[in-house]
Parts: C-alpha cells; structure tokens; sequence
C-alpha cells in the first residue's frame, strides 16, 4: 500500500484475531475509527441484517471488494427508522473473520477512483489462499441466580 496516493488503512489477520471479535463488522467497528457498526433491535429485518455506514454516510455508498472485485449488496431495505433508511448495505458479516488475510479501509479520495458508490468509502477485504484450516467456537452461559 505504500503506492497509494491516499491513505489507506491495512488491517492484518492478526489484528483480525486479536480483537476478540467473531462478527467482521464488530471488527472493523473496533479497528476502525470512521467505520459504524449500530445494532438496532426491532426495526424490520435489520436485526438480523444489519447495516454498517463509513464517514457518517448511508450503507448503500460504500463500496466493498472482495479480493478487488465487486460485492452485492442485500436484498433487504432499510426502513422504520433504521440506520441508512431507504438504502441496502453488503452482509459483511458473511465473511468469517478466520478467512481473512487483511482488510483495506480507503476513506479519502474513493469516489474519484472508484465511481458514485463509493463516496463514503472502499472496503477491500483480502481472503486468504491456499489450503489450511483453523476452527474457533465461542460459549456463554447465562446465571439467574446468585
């Protein structure tokens, strides 16, 4: 990234890891100062797909890349007062963290080399190649009495 002609924010697997965090959006949530990540509850199917916005802007004008291609956005639009109402976000959550090898995070500078849908931004997510596997799991146990 050292010839970029703006700054780009790198992100490696092993910031990826260490965060703590199984959702790749609570990830960048936390590694990321521009990036937003609400969690709403109740309001039509963004409770179970939520939108994430980058520099304050809606969640359909960012831009995210997979291995530098294209990601779709959801079906799903944001209504009933929802972060991003009237637009559609990419599901980044469909990508596990462990099959992350770096995320680049462009803010600056994205819609003149990307396009319109990129004015809040470009995330670029690097998969990792090659054979190899890791497993994690996670457990909680809810107390009702003391």
């Amino acid at each position: 990234m050292a010839d970029s002609t703006v700054p780009v924010d790198v992100i490696s697997a092993e910031a990826l890891l260490n965060s703590g965090q199984t959702e790749t959006n609570k990830l960048l949530n936390q590694l990321v100062p521009s990036f937003n990540f609400p969690q709403p509850s109740l309001t039509d199917g963004t409770d179970s797909l939520r939108p994430a916005t980058l520099r304050g802007l809606a969640p359909d004008q960012v831009l995210v890349l997979i291995n530098g291609k294209r990601r779709h956005q959801s079906a799903l639009v944001n209504l009933n007062g929802s972060v991003g109402r009237g637009s559609t976000a990419v599901d980044l959550n469909t990508i596990p963290p462990l099959a992350i090898e770096r995320i680049e995070v462009l803010r600056d500078g994205a819609a003149s080399q990307y396009g319109s849908d990129a004015i809040a931004g470009v995330i670029n997510v690097q998969l990792k190649k090659g054979m190899g596997g890791r497993a994690q799991a996670t457990f909680g146990k809810y107390i009702t009495e003391m």
